[in-house]
């Protein structure tokens, strides 16, 4: 696999990052600290800007100077992958004006939407449950439209929910998109694996900056936390604009196989923050409360408020995600039924661990 796609996006986006920082303490551009938020002090918010810029200039320029058969693949598909390039910069600039100034929740709702509804126009979304092409493809299509429009806004926020400590989204995000361009790679499909891996690199780069060693020095904002979303959102259709959305098989996969992920093999490799998200809201309903609203219910805020280290943190919820990705990668050679049941399984540990974080105790001296 080339990884050597990683280390140059990753390179384009940490050689961003001093400007943005540069830029946000000259306009005085700070996340507010209080509330939830874990920091304290002026922390820039604009380490969305430096990662979708990487990832555009990456994008153009490996088209432009690259000759190999990802940049032949990108002038011979191109056109068919304008609705993600449309949805993630829809996603991107909402988010980067409410990161410079609030905006209204029903507005930001709406643009999300509209992403997603570019995406099914495009005529994007899950073809089946599995790994390979069932009911969502045939008499059930208009039930696929309707999951894959949940699907985006569901996830693109769930990313979003869970950017409450130094390192984290931009980790977990990392770990998806390495196992989505893994899944290509292995799949034979060039060009998705190397989009899906310019976003791992550019998280990476960003990650130098965010990670909290000793503290951190950028946040992504909204921009990143919805662009990164999206991204991961729409990265299991990715492999449909091979053959412009149909059913064939990929080069390296077998006839019957999609040419991305199914609905349960993605909230498999995405189970965590769309897990915690769902605890998050349901508990908010339940308490009658916007669900939109600031607390620290959140797993993460579960294990800190007891008093483990944020190091400690990232390594428990980084093995947990990084487990999660392994089992999908792992069950996609398999028979279908073997694959259920052990994507079951990994969703049993890993709603344990939620189940263990809710019974911790919170620390008085936290």
């Amino acid at each position: 696999m080339q990884f050597s796609v990683v280390i140059t996006s990753a390179m384009l986006s940490a050689l961003t990052m001093p400007f943005i920082l540069n830029f946000a303490h000259s306009k005085k551009l700070y996340d507010v600290a209080g509330g939830r938020k874990n920091h304290d002090g002026n922390i820039p918010r604009l380490g969305g800007l430096g990662m979708f810029l990487a990832f555009a200039a990456m994008v153009t320029v490996f088209s432009i100077v690259q000759t190999g058969p990802v940049s032949r693949e990108l002038a011979s598909r191109g056109d068919k992958l304008w609705p993600f390039a449309v949805g993630a910069a829809l996603m991107y600039f909402i988010g980067l004006l409410d990161d410079l100034k609030a905006q209204p929740a029903r507005l930001k709702l709406a643009v999300q939407i509209a992403a997603a509804l570019v995406v099914v126009a495009g005529g994007y979304g899950f073809r089946g449950f599995g790994f390979r092409a069932d009911v969502l493809s045939g008499q059930l299509s208009w039930l696929s439209i309707v999951i894959t429009m949940g699907w985006i806004v569901g996830v693109a926020n769930a990313v979003n929910f869970i950017d409450g400590l130094d390192g984290l989204a931009g980790s977990l995000s990392f770990i998806a998109a390495i196992a989505f361009g893994i899944f290509y790679y292995q799949a034979g499909d060039a060009l998705s694996s190397f989009l899906c891996l310019s976003i791992a690199g550019v998280i990476v780069g960003f990650l130098f900056f965010n990670f909290p060693v000793p503290k951190a020095k950028l946040f992504m904002g909204d921009s990143g936390s919805l662009f990164l979303g999206f991204s991961l959102a729409v990265m299991p259709f990715l492999g449909l604009a091979q053959a412009g959305t149909t059913l064939e098989a990929l080069p390296g996969a077998a006839e019957s196989q999609l040419l991305g992920l199914g609905l349960f093999p993605s909230i498999t490799l995405l189970a965590l923050p769309v897990f915690d998200a769902l605890r998050v809201i349901a508990l908010r309903i339940m308490e009658g409360r916007n669900i939109m609203s600031a607390d620290r219910y959140h797993i993460h805020f579960l294990f800190a408020d007891s008093g483990v280290k944020p190091l400690a943190i990232l390594a428990i919820l980084g093995v947990a995600a990084a487990v999660q990705a392994m089992v999908v990668l792992l069950v996609a050679s398999m028979p279908q039924s073997l694959g259920y049941l052990l994507m079951l399984i990994s969703i049993g540990i890993l709603l344990i661990l939620f189940r263990y974080a809710m019974s911790l105790k919170p620390d008085k001296a936290c």
